[in-house]
Formats: C-alpha cells, structure tokens, sequence
C-alpha cells in the first residue's frame, strides 16, 4: 500500500458502488491517492465518482501500463476478477482485506442510537 500512498503508480478502485466508494473515502483518509475508478456499467464511464475520480471502462484500463487494481465490489468480486485475470491484469488487490477491519471499527465506536437513524420502528403511537 506504500504506493498508494505516494502516488507513484496509477491505482484504480475496480466498482462503483457502495463497497468500491466506502473503500475509496478510508483509503483517502488515511493518505491513499487513486487514479479513477474503473467499472462495467457504461452509464458510469466518464462520470465523476465520490466528486473527485472519473470512471474509465475495463478496455481504457487495459491502455494503462501495469496498473494496480483494488477490486471493491461486494458479492460479485468472483466474477470481476476472473475478468481481470482474462485481460491479463496480475496486480489486483481484494478491498474486503481493507474493509473488514475497518467496517467493523466502525461499528463499535458509532452509537447504537446513530444505526437506527432514519429508520423507522414501526412504532407510531409514541
């Protein structure tokens, strides 16, 4: 992760969904720098993720010379690196190695009143 941190090599979060986005804002917090974001979903390619990363398709992805790829898409992760390796990508990281630890760092130090913002209780004669 020393490069991410450098930016010495262009390095893409592989979904842009809620994984791929989660991984993305604690990656920058703790001093990561991304080049893009990558996904499958044309509607997405060209579009500016977290406000700040474009989205390129998986063929651009292939243009750039030895990029490393964070695969950050949850349930399907299986599927997108068995696409990955067929393109011939080698350097692929799971982001659930990052996001596990973190994701239940969270859950202890957010309030169990905060979880429960938002939804309803089904309770409505209070």
């Amino acid at each position: 992760t020393e490069c991410l941190k450098k930016g010495t090599r262009d390095s893409y979060i592989f979904g842009t969904g809620q994984v791929g986005r989660y991984f993305y804002r604690i990656m920058k917090k703790n001093g990561a720098i991304f080049s893009g974001f990558v996904d499958n979903d044309k509607r997405k390619w060209g579009t500016a993720i977290e406000n700040e990363l474009l989205c390129i398709s998986p063929v651009e992805l292939t243009k750039l010379p030895h990029p490393l790829v964070m695969v950050g898409v949850g349930m399907h992760s299986k599927e997108v690196f068995d696409q990955l390796e067929g393109m011939g990508f080698r350097d692929t990281i799971d982001c659930s190695e990052f996001l596990l630890p973190s994701f239940f760092d969270d859950i202890e130090t957010t309030p169990v009143t905060q979880h429960r913002e938002g939804h309803d209780s089904g309770d409505h004669n209070t």
